[in-house]
């Protein structure tokens, strides 16, 4: 007679259940991440790539161009402090980037002579920063458009300078 051979069964401790765990582990560890991110920023909304790549009416992309640094004096009741900062312009016409590289230095001097009227005491609040930005951005545009007339600035032209961006800024005492 022959005799039965009975298969040999694997117990759960065996390569089987290392699989399961393997697979599930990381799916409950994405799932638990993302109730956590969600609890924790209830609305953020996802901003796709081309979003960040914004164009005017016209299709234009905005240029850049970084206008130097600058180290200024600020003299105020609280002492002497040194301001650096790393000024980049944005720009919303076209080709004006030439005419702003042309006249660099000049440019460099006005800014300069805003950067040093400024008072100690706002530029360490954001408030006084975007105010320095606005009364750098009304210099280089009354600058840039010298020849301009009155009316052609009371109209309401998108202006040629759409940001002033710090880069980098620090204010530290001397």
């Amino acid at each position: 007679m022959s005799k039965i051979i009975k298969p040999k069964v694997k117990n759960a401790t065996g390569p089987y259940w290392k699989t399961a765990f393997i697979i599930t582990f990381p799916l409950l560890l994405l799932m638990v991440s993302t109730l956590l991110f969600s609890y924790i920023y209830p609305n953020n909304e996802i901003i796709p790539l081309h979003a960040w790549k914004k164009s005017d009416s016209n299709g234009n992309k905005p240029v850049f161009v970084n206008i130097g640094s600058y180290t200024v004096n600020l003299t105020d009741k609280d002492g002497t402090l040194q301001l650096q900062a790393t000024v980049t312009l944005k720009l919303s016409q076209p080709g004006l980037d030439e005419k702003i590289k042309a006249n660099i230095p000049e440019i460099k001097h006005h800014v300069n002579q805003v950067m040093q009227n400024m008072p100690t005491s706002e530029l360490v609040t954001t408030q006084g920063k975007e105010k320095l930005a606005l009364q750098i951005k009304q210099q280089l545009e009354s600058l840039i458009f010298q020849t301009a007339s009155e009316t052609f600035r009371q109209q309401n032209v998108p202006t040629a300078i759409s940001e002033v961006l710090f880069t980098s800024m620090l204010i530290q005492n001397l």
